[in-house]
Formats: structure tokens, C-alpha cells, sequence
């Protein structure tokens, strides 16, 4: 015998992802049973997933809570959700986009594939030769790697099938967002691969965008110095 309890809880998100939880009272049934049987909701979401607690040990009785998600209507483009945000990475020294600048400034040498830095810097002596000065240490000893600002974008939203641009637009490179985007100017992206996942009866789907590097010379710079001088 099965009963629907009370205490219906559920939910909606912005995208219009329905999820909807029930529970039920199986008297006089089995653990297949209660795991196995099918439970009609009224408003057709599949069922995602379900868990059973013993309630009654001597009338073989089972609560059973049963989640289900999914759409009942395909939502709009005016509740997709998307999102510009910064991030940092660091990249190998060896990445440095202007390496006389380390050569030429910081003494950067190359030993076994790896950029390495003197500890003390050399600077011309009054006589016009050079000289190593404990007094002057060299900022840029010990540095394996930099800093590297860029902007990701993405489109995350729920469908009844997956669009096929999500798979074919990967790998190329953009000058313009999305038109949902309110787009930062002057940038160039290339799309990352997208996170596609089953939700009940849809596809929850996150495409991503990634700032091209234009980070010139000077600019990395800067960040590696300022990055080292809050240490």
C-alpha cells in the first residue's frame, strides 16, 4: 500500500529548472518494491533519483523519498544566465612574452630548459666595469612563474536537446560575445569546451569563453614586480 505524506518541497531556478521532492509511506512492501515502484507526480517530471528508510520493522514498512527534476516548457533566452568574471593563472617564466627585457634588466640566464635569475644584480662600478652588490638583491631571484589576468565569459542555461553550435564552435576564435553579453570592447575570445549534463528530461549546458592573451611585455612586468613586492 503506498501513501503520499505531507511536506512537498520543490523549487524553480532562474533558468526554469523545476525540482520537486516527494514522500511516501509503503506499508506491508518490500525494499524492491519501495525502490522499484512507479510514482506518478501531476505535473510529468521524471524521477532522478530516490532514497527508502525502514519505518516499521514488524509491518515491513518503508518511507520513501523520491526527487524529481526537469521542464515542463522550454524556457526563454531572457532567463539564461551570464557571467563575466576575472581570473588569475600563472604561467611559466618561460612564457615571458619579452625575455631580452629579463636578460638585458634582471641577468636571466637559461640552464637545463629553465629560466633562472642571479641573486644580486650586476651594475656598471665607477670605473666603468661591473660588480655584483649584496646591498642591491636581485627581485626577480627564486621566480618560476607569472601572473596573467583573463576574462572568462559564460552562458549557462537548461534546454530540451542540446544545440549542435555547442559541440562545433569549439576551438574557434570570436571578436564578439553572445548577444546576451553586455561585451568588455576590444577583445578577442576562444570557446572552451562546454559542460553539458543530464538534468530529469533536459540538458543543463555551460559554454565558456576565454580572453585571448594580449598581455604585452611591459605590462606582464609590472604584474610579475608588483606580484613579488607583496610578498
Amino acid at each position: 500500500m503506498r501513501i503520499q505524506l505531507k511536506g512537498i518541497t520543490g523549487g524553480k531556478d532562474r533558468r526554469g529548472l523545476l525540482g520537486l521532492s516527494y514522500r511516501f509511506l509503503f506499508t506491508d512492501s518490500s525494499e524492491s518494491e519501495a525502490l522499484l515502484a512507479a510514482l506518478p507526480v501531476s505535473i510529468g517530471l521524471p524521477e532522478v533519483d530516490r532514497n527508502i528508510s525502514e519505518w516499521d520493522v514488524d509491518n515491513s514498512g518503508f518511507i520513501v523519498q523520491a526527487n524529481f527534476e526537469g521542464l515542463v516548457d522550454e524556457p526563454g533566452e531572457d532567463q539564461d544566465q551570464y557571467i563575466i568574471r576575472p581570473e588569475w593563472r600563472e604561467e611559466p617564466i618561460e612564457a615571458f612574452p619579452d625575455r631580452g627585457t629579463l636578460e638585458t634588466k634582471y641577468g636571466a640566464y637559461e640552464e637545463e630548459g629553465r629560466i633562472k635569475f642571479p641573486q644580486y644584480m650586476e651594475r656598471p662600478s665607477e670605473l666603468g666595469g661591473s660588480s655584483a652588490k649584496e646591498d642591491e638583491p636581485n627581485p626577480l631571484f627564486g621566480t618560476t612563474t607569472y601572473p596573467v589576468m583573463r576574462i572568462t565569459a559564460s552562458h549557462s542555461y537548461v534546454r530540451f536537446r542540446v544545440p549542435s553550435s555547442v559541440y562545433t564552435n569549439v576551438g574557434k576564435v570570436v571578436k564578439r560575445l553572445p548577444s546576451g553579453f553586455q561585451d568588455p570592447p576590444k577583445r578577442t575570445w576562444i570557446v572552451d569546451v562546454p559542460q553539458v549534463r543530464r538534468r530529469g528530461n533536459c540538458w543543463e549546458i555551460v559554454e565558456t569563453w576565454k580572453e585571448v592573451d594580449r598581455l604585452k611585455h611591459l605590462e606582464a612586468l609590472y604584474l610579475l614586480l608588483g606580484k613579488l613586492g607583496n610578498k
